[in-house]
């Protein structure tokens, strides 16, 4: 056989297997971020993208829990200001809330990521740091800004998604080197704005939120005693992992990539792998099950499958 044969051979089969995958979660659709730094819909049933930005993005695009619309942070090159928007896939239209002059002190140049609410109702941009990481929480059917705060580590959404909570620093270390704060534990009725400490904790001892089920559940001690796993009514966790699972693709998926990046697999079992191979390119591939090796499907990384439409 040929090597224009060999190649167009090669391409027929890249095509079937885009082709056969439409009975994937979200009809086989993924968000990623292109190799010019937009957010962008691909379609894998299609072959082809379906929507990207205008502009580059600032964050990884997220799905909101229903997988109708899909959230990012980015500069508006007419103007120059920093916004939260989001595209409704139903009819590719943009919206957007202008983040104040405050708040862009906060969050660029290096913003940290967005996080839907469970409800999708609301959409957190957050930033990094250590004891400064800030965050703002957008109303998405308004489209404005609902609450900005600054916290030391996660925050964690209620079950209805309607309250968040969060630990908060007061006053100065008694000794600045060794960060011997206090700590409350806030949290917050995105609806009413009403504000409470459900926990105070002792000076020098750290708080570390890690779950809300039908209580709130956090890390609190200090490093020289040691720490406990406990809930706002004094309950403790002892051999209970709060640590999340993170994907990771067996190395039947990623052969043949000399580098990986993030991975994301949906409940079909599909894979979508970012990696990159000799070239140092990065490209979003895909696999249809744990043993099949992907294949490379449109540069770019950050992938995530649309959640499936309930």
């Amino acid at each position: 056989m040929s090597a224009k044969r060999r190649a167009a051979f090669a391409g027929l089969l890249l095509i079937g297997l885009l082709t056969s995958c439409s009975g994937v979660r979200g009809e086989g659709m993924f968000a990623y971020r292109d190799h010019e730094g937009r957010a962008a819909i691909y379609n894998l049933a299609s072959g082809r993208v379906i929507w990207r930005s205008d502009c580059t993005v600032h964050t990884r695009p997220e799905w909101s829990p229903k997988g109708d619309l899909l959230g990012f942070a980015f500069t508006d090159p007419s103007d120059g200001h920093e916004y939260v928007g989001y595209v409704e896939l139903g009819n590719m239209t943009v919206a957007k809330v202008h983040l104040s002059q405050t708040a862009e002190s906060f969050f660029w140049p290096v913003p940290g990521g967005l996080e839907w609410s469970p409800s999708g109702a609301w959409l957190m941009l957050e930033s990094g740091g250590y004891l400064g990481h800030a965050a703002v929480i957008v109303d998405i059917h308004k489209l404005s800004i609902v609450h900005s705060f600054v916290t030391t580590g996660r925050v964690l959404w209620s079950p209805d998604g309607d309250r968040i909570c969060y630990a908060v620093v007061h006053g100065k270390a008694v000794d600045p080197e060794s960060y011997d704060y206090r700590f409350d534990l806030v949290s917050v009725d995105l609806r009413s704005g009403q504000s409470d400490i459900v926990f105070s904790g002792e000076q020098g001892n750290w708080i570390t939120p890690l779950e809300w089920t039908d209580t709130i559940i956090f890390r609190y001690g200090r490093a020289d005693e040691g720490f406990v796993i406990r809930d706002v009514a004094g309950r403790q966790y002892t051999g209970v992992s709060f640590v999340p699972v993170v994907a990771k693709p067996p190395a039947a998926v990623t052969a043949g990539l000399a580098k990986v990046g993030g991975a994301d697999q949906n409940s079909t079992g599909a894979w979508l792998v970012e990696g990159c191979q000799s070239d140092d390119l990065w490209w979003v591939y895909y696999s249809p099950d744990d043993s099949t090796k992907a294949v490379r499907v449109v540069r770019g990384d950050a992938p995530s499958w649309r959640p499936e439409p309930g």
